[in-house]
């Protein structure tokens, strides 16, 4: 019997066969992870966190320097900020943060308070130009010294206690702007080691590399914080102190505290208020979340309560002014009311569908918390949060495309980009995020959170969210979230530093165009 033969495997045989061309994708992805293969084991070398860290603050005070001159100041502010990411990703990757826990927590506090504190008190040998809120602390200071009464005598549009806390320091200090940026200096560097205590108090572990003690040394070398309290003098650190401390004591169970310190961050700034149905329900017990309330009411009640008996008007007035339809050009509402006003609508329009957007958002995130919805709610409304950014770049686009060139112009498109991927992002957090490790025995009280969110990551949706539908937007505004993000973990972390990079920067534009070049 003969044997059957063997098959042809010549080149002749393989011509009739199908051709298959080469999976273009699957080399695409090979060189994408060789390519992030290559850069996890630089980042992995401690030398490499050295260069970048040295390099990250030279750039920053280059770009201080240059922040007259607009086009080479964006070309800094971008240099800097890609090596920002390769200090952070660098530490983490380098053992330097494991390194720096091990040295004890006496060393590591030092550490995250003295570190931002120099780099800021240097930037007080620079004159302000971004802002000039600082101006108008000052003369509020003056005029408090000098016997005049706020809300009748001058013009104040912020809260009570904003008045008690820059006559302190215009009493200890003087009302100077060296003198309050100082000031808020301090608690600007008080951040980083109050997030590093919530760490250790909720005995949170880090999360894909981020957590609170880790999240607290990118806020101690985040640019943003360094130009906007540093440079600028905005007053938001110590607001941001005050939601710290209400968190802790929020973690640790002492929910009236909490109440209180969160209440006097609302006697400063509105946006606390949003986050008392997050600490509300997320107390220990359904006996100590009662005790919040009385906690919260009380500070912004006992700084108001002296105006209102010397002076009711002028509490009415500063109320009826925050409820007015006010707005700048780096606001949703604006661009809303510009748009309404083109088709004859009514500008109050604008303002109750922000309020809508507010309400829609609050609903979904209740229902998405009773039923357990993993998929959709959660990654939509953080996407509609980001959508923010857009009106910031579109706005630089439009004012500035025809008149400084193509360098500015190219500022807002990076914005928008930086929103985009924002949200692209944001579909993926809900895959890595956990919920808040906080002590055992209160884990089952967080069930009523969003699943597949931790505490902190809920917190920085809905201060995002909030900028979305508010009368006004500055990018020192993404200080109120920037705590939480950088201890939400994951992509939170790493998606904030990619939003608040352009911000930092790009949104600035020089008003008076004919000064600066």
């Amino acid at each position: 019997m003969e044997e059957e033969a063997a098959p042809d495997t010549s080149i002749s045989s393989g011509m009739n066969e199908r051709y298959t061309a080469p999976d273009h994708r699957s080399s695409l992805a090979d060189t994408t992870r060789r390519l992030g293969d290559f850069l996890t084991r630089m980042s992995e070398r401690r030398r490499v966190f050295e260069i970048s860290f040295i390099l990250h603050l030279l750039l920053f005070f280059m770009t201080v320097m240059a922040s007259w001159t607009w086009g080479l100041f964006h070309l800094l502010a971008a240099a800097d900020l890609a090596v920002f990411f390769l200090c952070i990703l660098s530490a983490l990757r380098s053992g330097f943060i494991t390194e720096l826990h091990s040295k004890g927590k006496g060393w590591t506090l030092l550490v995250l308070f003295f570190l931002p504190l120099i780099i800021q008190l240097l930037l007080l040998l620079e004159d302000p130009n971004f802002s000039q809120d600082i101006l108008r602390l000052q003369f509020r200071g003056e005029a408090l010294r000098e016997g005049l009464i706020p809300y009748r005598d001058f013009e104040v549009n912020k809260p009570p206690l904003y008045v008690w806390m820059v006559g302190l320091v215009s009493t200890l200090f003087g009302p100077s702007p060296i003198s309050f940026r100082a000031v808020f200096v301090v608690f600007n560097s008080l951040i980083p080691p109050l997030m590093y205590m919530i760490g250790e108090r909720s005995k949170e572990a880090n999360l894909s590399g981020f957590g609170w003690r880790t999240g607290a040394f990118a806020y101690a070398l985040w640019p943003l914080a360094f130009l906007e309290v540093g440079l600028s003098g905005h007053f938001d650190p110590v607001v941001m102190v005050l939601v710290l401390l209400a968190y802790m004591g929020l973690v640790s169970g002492r929910t009236f505290s909490s109440g209180v310190f969160l209440g006097a961050g609302f006697a400063l700034k509105m946006f606390p208020l949003f986050l008392i149905p997050l600490f509300f329900l997320g107390s220990s017990s359904r006996r100590s979340r009662w005790m919040l309330l009385p906690g919260f009411i009380s500070v912004p009640l006992l700084s108001t309560l002296p105006f209102m008996i010397s002076d009711p008007g002028g509490i009415l007035e500063y109320l009826s002014y925050q409820s007015s339809g006010w707005g700048v050009s780096l606001s949703l509402r604006y661009v809303l009311d510009l748009g309404l006003s083109v088709w004859g609508i009514p500008l109050m329009s604008s303002f109750l569908l922000s309020i809508a957007v507010l309400a829609a958002g609050w609903v979904l995130i209740v229902i998405s918390g009773m039923h357990g919805s993993r998929r959709g709610v959660t990654p939509v409304l953080l996407g509609l949060a980001s959508l923010s950014l857009v009106p910031t770049g579109s706005t630089v686009i439009v004012i500035l495309a025809d008149t400084t060139g193509p360098l500015i112009s190219a500022a807002g498109v990076l914005s928008i980009l930086a929103s985009l991927a924002f949200i692209l992002l944001s579909f993926r957090i809900i895959l890595t995020s956990r919920r808040d490790a906080g002590p055992k025995r209160r884990r089952h009280r967080m069930r009523w959170l969003i699943p597949g969110w931790n505490l902190p990551s809920t917190i920085t949706m809905v201060i995002l969210l909030l900028l979305l539908v508010s009368a006004q937007y500055h990018p020192w505004y993404l200080m109120w979230a920037a705590p939480f993000a950088f201890a939400s973990g994951g992509r939170t972390a790493w998606s904030f530093l990619l939003l608040s990079g352009p911000l930092q920067y790009n949104a600035y534009f020089p008003w008076d165009l004919g000064t600066h070049f």
